[in-house]
């Protein structure tokens, strides 16, 4: 049942010739526990009987700093056996232990890992993308006033009922609609799911708790209203977000920070390849003459487009983009006020990627080509993996749809004056074929 600890040179995962790590090894009944001590030294640079280091320009110093870290190891191996806590435990057990003597606040630390402000600003921060930290971090914002004790709860604690609590405090203070409520909700709901994958609980609340989703408004324009969008004799400070607007549709409702953010190097060809910002998703999109036009007319010197050539941020710039389209068509009183609703009050930067879809469907495009278009294929079914999709149907797609809302051109009426008259079977009698028992004509 003795108890030993030991410097230990560990070789079994290092390529020969490459500096190993000095771990702390402590044994007990044939099993040992190690704890790292972050030097690393080759072979010839580590005299095990002795346990010093050799050979080295810094020989003296490791090997000094190795003998105190022993020490300190076998004191609190002594506070353990003093103390009788020794008994019925393994190698690893008696390493946490001694562990915790060394340092108290590791014990503090992994308490603090079991609750769920620390596990929620872990996460947070993990997030590579820049609008899911601000997603994660509007959330914690709510939930910091919400809950002045936030930082003390356990998991254990958001049960049901405190998120029945939060979710009417964001619709007083706020938050009024219920979709944008259940996006920090599921941001929560990630954080359960992220701990639980990782045994910090097995709590998981969501398990009564529904985020059903509230029906929105659709957000498209017509193929009448795009069409009088694009005739629209605008203000001049709003044809330049008229025209973005009407860019962001014929790219296929490409999202504003890719198409802001973009660079002339991510044009090649004829085509605008970019990396989905908010999912990942590689697009790949034909340029038609008409998207080209405006690229021209607002080319910038250092993006794709001009408005971040003075803008610091894409949000900014988009800021004044929406309130630019809801202006469209509102009627200028004295001294250039302006007054009344304009043409489309609602209307915003992600109406270009609705109103594609829309239209799209509109004129008997394929669902699988339009699913392929915005990035949806996952969604499809399994067959999906064994077909290689063919991407000049989306490119297609894209001309069809651009005619039908800038032209008025719908490519169904061409399909139906160019089909070929439908081929005459011969009556069933010629047929000379009995009908099937039950079969009515």
């Amino acid at each position: 049942m003795a108890t030993t600890i030991s410097i230990y040179l560990d070789t079994r995962a290092v390529a020969p010739g490459s500096p190993a790590p000095l771990k702390a090894a402590i044994r007990r009944n044939g099993k040992a526990a190690y704890i790292p001590l972050n030097i690393k030294l080759l072979p010839e640079q580590w005299d095990s009987k002795r346990e010093m280091a050799k050979n080295h320009p810094n020989a003296k110093q490791i090997s000094l700093y190795v003998s105190k870290k022993k020490y300190e190891l076998e004191s609190a191996l002594l506070r353990l056996m003093d103390a009788g806590e020794m008994a019925d435990l393994n190698a690893a057990q008696i390493r946490e232990k001694i562990l915790d003597i060394i340092d108290p606040s590791r014990k503090q630390q992994a308490e603090d890992e079991k609750l769920f402000r620390t596990r929620f600003v872990r996460y947070m921060e993990l997030q590579e993308n820049p609008n899911t930290r601000d997603t994660y971090q509007n959330a914690l914002r709510h939930l910091d006033i919400f809950d002045p004790k936030l930082a003390l709860r356990k998991f254990e604690d958001i049960n049901k009922d405190y998120l029945q609590n939060f979710e009417k405090y964001m619709a007083r203070h706020g938050v009024n609609k219920k979709n944008s409520r259940n996006i920090y909700l599921r941001n929560i709901r990630t954080v359960f799911n992220d701990a639980i994958d990782s045994d910090i609980t097995s709590f998981y609340p969501f398990r009564k708790y529904s985020l059903a989703p509230e029906a929105t408004k659709k957000k498209a324009l017509t193929a009448e209203q795009m069409q009088a969008l694009v005739k629209y004799d605008c203000e001049r400070c709003q044809q330049e977000y008229r025209d973005m607007f009407l860019l962001m549709f014929m790219l296929r409702g490409v999202n504003a920070g890719d198409l802001f953010l973009a660079t002339d190097e991510d044009v090649l060809d004829g085509r605008f390849d970019y990396r989905r910002n908010k999912v990942g998703t590689l697009f790949s999109v034909k340029i038609e003459p008409e998207a080209q036009a405006i690229i021209d007319r607002y080319k910038g010197k250092h993006h794709l487009l001009r408005p971040m050539d003075s803008y610091k941020s894409y949000k900014d710039y988009l800021h004044h983009m929406n309130a630019g389209l809801k202006a469209v068509g509102r009627p200028l009183g004295k001294r250039g006020k302006v007054e009344g609703s304009g043409l489309f009050p609602d209307l915003s930067s992600n109406w270009a990627r609705h109103t594609w879809a829309t239209a799209a469907s509109k004129i008997d495009i394929p669902k699988d080509v339009i699913s392929a278009a915005l990035g949806h294929r996952h969604g499809l079914a399994v067959t999906d993996i064994y077909i290689d999709f063919d991407p000049t149907k989306v490119d297609d797609a894209n001309r069809k749809v651009i005619d039908y809302i800038v032209y008025g051109k719908d490519w169904r009426n061409e399909k139906r004056a160019s089909a070929p008259s439908p081929v005459c079977l011969p009556e069933q009698n010629e047929m000379k074929v009995k009908p099937r028992s039950g079969f009515r004509a």
